[in-house]
């Protein structure tokens, strides 16, 4: 396997093991899990600081790890080292602010801001010397980052918040809320949170009307399954199903076999949208095994696939990962 293809199987491998359960992070940024406090299930808190100006700057937060962190400023100068961070901050303030976006970013199947941030100067990873040249006035980490970078950064004086990651579709609105109060952006992110838990709403009273609720099974090219404390599993139930990874795994993420599935025998099987090689392959060869001749998603012509950018999301735009599987449970009641 050459470079490319090794780099980009390992990003997978990084993005569903922490995006589907908690968020989707660069992959070469999660060189060493930081150890994070014991706390962490709580959102990040604005600590207390009396505003200098107009805008309430400089703004003192505690941040994901329980590090107070000073803002001075109002940032004009941001970059994001994640792509949740990427897509909440894309959404509340204009590119010009953005200096630098996760390389991947731009890559319309794991963001649904690729539009947006092309239109940013800089992509980044995770070398300290790049973000440092790009004279940052914020940095935006994640709780998995390499804590050896993070702290080269905050060495050179550079304001490194790390944002705290969810594993609900319910805690989206305290990231984003957070992520607003360091930029200074409150206003546009109830905007967004108002539009996001309205559409939430409305498919959840559609589903509501159900009389069953199918049961889901999530399976990936790595044989690898969501389940309870995963975003996945939150998102199957808003839908109206039920997510067999809850009982079949012991965390958020891990491997099932074929003959797990077939003793879950799921109603529906929702498949990866990525494959390490050639995907429409690995997707005909699944759905074809004959150890799925008789489960239930394979006679019923219910093995689906949700794009990948909707269903790791753990920012707004987890939404659309609601909708997608809302229509795939209940295409008659969901319009």
């Amino acid at each position: 396997m050459d470079s490319t293809k090794r780099t980009r199987e390992h990003t997978r491998r990084s993005l569903f093991s922490l995006l589907i359960a908690l968020a989707m992070l660069l992959a070469g940024c999660a060189v060493q899990p930081v150890a994070a406090p014991e706390t962490e299930g709580t959102a990040p808190t604005a600590a207390e600081a009396a505003p200098a100006d107009s805008q309430g700057f400089p703004r003192t937060i505690t941040d994901g790890l329980g590090n107070e962190v000073t803002i001075p400023q109002k940032p004009q100068r941001i970059v994001s080292l994640t792509l949740a961070t990427d897509e909440i901050l894309l959404s509340l303030v204009d590119t010009a602010r953005v200096r630098g976006v996760t390389y991947l970013a731009g890559d319309s199947m794991w963001t649904n801001v690729s539009e947006l941030a092309r239109q940013v100067e800089h992509t980044v990873q995770s070398d300290p010397e790049q973000i440092i040249a790009l004279e940052p006035d914020l940095v935006l980490a994640a709780t998995y980052n390499n804590p050896d970078h993070v702290k080269l950064l905050r060495d050179a004086g550079i304001p490194v918040v790390v944002v705290a990651l969810f594993d609900s579709v319910g805690r989206v609105a305290d990231n984003i809320r957070f992520v607003a109060h360091l930029t200074g952006d409150e206003a546009r992110a109830e905007e967004l949170i108002s539009a996001m838990e309205k559409r939430l709403a409305d498919i959840e009273a559609q589903v509501a009307k159900a009389e069953t609720k199918p049961r889901v099974l999530f399976y990936t090219a790595f044989g690898s399954s969501a389940g309870k404390g995963s975003t996945f599993s939150d998102i199957v139930q808003r839908a109206g199903g039920i997510n067999l990874g809850d009982e079949a795994l012991d965390s958020p993420f891990g491997e099932i076999s074929l003959e797990k599935i077939v003793e879950l025998n799921p109603d529906v099987i929702i498949t990866d949208e990525f494959a390490p090689e050639d995907n429409a392959k690995w997707q005909e060869n699944f759905s074809n095994h004959p150890a799925l001749a008789n489960v239930n998603a394979k006679k019923n012509g219910r093995i689906h696939t949700v794009p990948a950018r909707h269903i790791s999301t753990v920012s707004h735009y987890i939404v659309e990962g609601v909708y997608d599987m809302a229509r795939i449970l209940h295409p008659d009641l969901v319009e």
